[in-house]
Formats: structure tokens, C-alpha cells, sequence
């Protein structure tokens, strides 16, 4: 009985390792305080060295407006890493632009590449 104990708590702690929980790094603001854009981090399970360190990181990227009710956001498909962060507001075309090629719409949220 305490073998299944034992085996059933480490196996909920390997799980909880194994969850990935998303680090906030940083906000950057529209000048007018109208969006914001929210930097998470996804943490690395596994580092090596010579990985990139911070910004070796794969990003999650929330845009809200100013009452933090979330727009859009990136997914697997339209990520970036940590080091390629740019960030640019164009309004008059109603884009955000958090990496070379990639932005998010203010409109409607949706990533465009």
C-alpha cells in the first residue's frame, strides 16, 4: 500500500514538471495606453550550453486594450523567440508588429505573417 503511495505521488509530480507554465516577461504599451502587448516566455524543460540563453526562449504574445480584455494572441503557428522581439505600432494600418514578419491586427487579433 505505501508503494502505491509513493509511485502515485511521484507520478503527479513528474506531470506537474512536465506542465508548461508561461513566465511573464514584459508589457509593452501603445503610446496612447489604448492596447498593450503582453511578453510570456515558455520555459525550457531541457538547457544546454550555448542554447541561446534568455533569448533562446519561445514566446506567448497576448495583445489586450486598456481594460486588459484579450484581442488576440499567438499560437504555435505565428510564435517567435525571445531575441527576435520588435516591437512596433503602425495605427494607421491597425498592426502591431512583434517580430520581422509577423504582427497581430488590432481589428480583430489575428496573427498575419
Amino acid at each position: 500500500m505505501k508503494l502505491f503511495k509513493y509511485l502515485s505521488i511521484s507520478i503527479i509530480f513528474i506531470l506537474c514538471l512536465m506542465i508548461p507554465i508561461s513566465l511573464f516577461q514584459e508589457r509593452h504599451s501603445e503610446p496612447s495606453g489604448k492596447y498593450h502587448l503582453l511578453v510570456f516566455l515558455e520555459p525550457m524543460l531541457i538547457a544546454f550550453p550555448g542554447g541561446g540563453g534568455l533569448s533562446g526562449h519561445s514566446t506567448h504574445i497576448i495583445l489586450v486594450n486598456s481594460f486588459y480584455f484579450p484581442i488576440g494572441m499567438t499560437g504555435s503557428n505565428c510564435s517567435c523567440l525571445y531575441g527576435d522581439l520588435e516591437v512596433e505600432w503602425n495605427l494607421e494600418q491597425n498592426l502591431v508588429w512583434f517580430a520581422r514578419a509577423r504582427s497581430l491586427d488590432l481589428t480583430n487579433g489575428k496573427c498575419e505573417f
